[in-house]
């Protein structure tokens, strides 16, 4: 009950950015541009080998075993098991990223995270982020899963921040302008926004 107001905020946001284009998504999420063609194509082929294989891979199919990985945090109980699909989602997250850009590090995955969690588009992520961080045991808030789950803090802080009607503006067809001259213009997900 205490998240309620927020949950519903933030899963209103998400349904509104699902209507936007992919490229669009990139662009608030702070994805650079000279990777958009290869992501957006990375993303399509994913969705044809999901239409082709009964049981796809993680390695054939990362940005979408990643959004799968997150939206099992509803079905999961403890703290620990939310984190651990965290943790399968951010695999999967860097299995992408290796494959668009052999090395990388945070300023690169938290993108990509928050575009995974646009499109997993939960119903219960500040509750789910809040349950996870109240019931979190101290030996693992200081090792990797802490680390996750302050990206998914973050994420989850960037989609309540976002301004929609600014962003129908931002986006509107009549204005004519590219998502990547409108990405000039948002703010980006930033550990700066790092919960404390």
């Amino acid at each position: 009950a205490k998240h309620e107001e927020r949950d519903a905020e933030i899963a209103a946001k998400l349904r509104r950015l699902a209507d936007l284009r992919l490229t669009e998504r990139m662009a608030l999420c702070g994805i650079d541009t000279k990777f958009w063609g290869r992501l957006g194509s990375m993303i399509e082929g994913e969705v044809h080998a999901n239409a082709t294989s009964l049981v796809p891979s993680v390695e054939d199919t990362p940005f979408q075993s990643a959004v799968s990985s997150l939206r099992q945090l509803a079905l999961r109980c403890t703290p620990r098991s939310k984190l651990d699909c965290i943790k399968d989602c951010a695999t999967a997250i860097e299995s992408l990223l290796k494959r668009l850009l052999h090395t990388f590090g945070a300023d690169e995955l938290l993108p990509v995270f928050c575009l995974v969690v646009m499109h997993a588009c939960m119903s219960r992520l500040q509750s789910e982020c809040a349950y996870i961080d109240d019931f979190l045991d101290d030996s693992l808030r200081f090792s990797v899963y802490g680390y996750l789950l302050a990206q998914l803090q973050i994420a989850t802080n960037f989609v309540h921040s976002l301004d929609m009607k600014r962003l129908q503006w931002e986006f509107s067809e009549e204005l004519g302008a590219a998502p990547a001259d409108v990405a000039k213009s948002l703010p980006k997900p930033s550990m700066d926004a790092a919960p404390l």
